[in-house]
């Protein structure tokens, strides 16, 4: 079940008129990470918008439930978050390296990258080494190993003004957009070094 922040819109689930390009490309980066899709938006290829949520078809309408606009907090630099599940263990810090599962999407609910489900694998970094974006660094940190959290990045932790598009001008992510990640926090590890 997805949870929508008040600030966010339901995802789409009725495909646009191209449908079935709409599906290929959404197909297409669902099975990227984060790295892969910057580099398919940048290098090349069609990185137009896709509105189908990950998983879903258009007969598979997504459940969304309300958050408690108690229950949002925020971090000092401007990253809305919302605990969908606390995990246990001890938070990481700059330089561990932790292991994640994500779902990115637009404020429209358009998921632009995807690391979840079956067959995917979860995307390993180090933290602080700035290998993601800084919004989804900063939401990390205070999570806990097999916690989810539910995070709001705003333009300027995300992909700023350049956003991300290819030089014909198609934007997986347009300039100034925020951004919303479903995060889980799989491991956290101590740097070997």
């Amino acid at each position: 079940m997805a949870y929508l922040m008040p600030f966010m819109k339901a995802p789409s689930c009725n495909p646009s008129s191209s449908g079935k390009n709409t599906i290929a490309r959404r197909d297409a980066v669902a099975g990227t990470g984060m790295m892969a899709a910057l580099i398919l938006a940048v290098g090349g290829g069609t990185a137009t918008a896709f509105g189908l949520p990950l998983g879903a078809s258009a007969e598979e309408p997504v459940k969304v439930r309300k958050v408690n606009p108690n229950k949002i907090r925020e971090t000092a630099n401007g990253v809305k978050y919302f605990d969908v599940k606390v995990g246990e263990g001890a938070s990481p810090r700059e330089g561990n390296y932790v292991i994640i599962t994500y779902i990115g999407q637009l404020s429209d609910g358009t998921i632009f990258d995807g690391l979840h489900g079956p067959g995917k694998k979860p995307l390993a970094f180090k933290l602080g080494a700035k290998q993601v974006i800084p919004g989804l660094e900063e939401a990390l940190l205070g999570m806990q190993p097999g916690g989810e959290r539910q995070c709001l990045v705003p333009a300027e932790l995300a992909f700023g003004e350049k956003g991300v598009c290819t030089d014909k001008g198609e934007c997986l992510v347009p300039p100034n957009s925020n951004v919303k990640y479903d995060v889980t926090l799989k491991r956290v590890a101590v740097s070997p070094i």
